[in-house]
């Protein structure tokens, strides 16, 4: 819907004429339309990445194999026979034997390497803190 000039001759922006005045007024619903998108699609963006994050085991840490198939954590056991495989010091192990093994954190998007086949088995520790093979 175009704004007259005539209505709102009072509402010009200061050093603007009257039809610069207009264009900018009509250019406005747009660039708010565009800037609300903008912002949706960062708040879903940035959402999105959080909930990935925390899924994914914590940078530098140690954790059972066990519990990356557990709840928060979204690892299949798919993962973790590829992050086995690629470990030449591991042999090729079973599903059950991957849950008493040590995983390793390398990177914040989440990425694990094999660590250690637990012959004892797995200790998880609660909170942030390192799992360990019991000895």
């Amino acid at each position: 819907m175009p704004i007259l000039a005539e209505n709102y001759q009072s509402f010009f922006f200061p050093g603007q004429s009257a039809i610069k005045t207009l264009l900018i007024i009509q250019k406005a619903p747009q660039f708010i339309n565009m800037f609300s998108q903008t912002t949706i699609a960062l708040g879903l963006l940035l959402a999105g990445a959080s909930a990935q994050q925390a899924a994914n085991c914590e940078y530098q840490s140690f954790k059972c194999g066990s519990v990356l198939l557990a709840a928060p954590f979204t690892y299949t056991t798919a993962q973790l026979t590829a992050a086995v495989n690629d470990t030449a010091s591991i042999p090729a192990l079973t599903t059950t034997q991957l849950s008493q093994s040590l995983f390793h954190c390398t990177d914040i998007l989440g990425a694990i390497t094999g660590n250690a086949y637990c012959f004892a088995g797995c200790d998880s520790k609660p909170g942030s803190r390192n799992d360990q093979c019991i000895l």
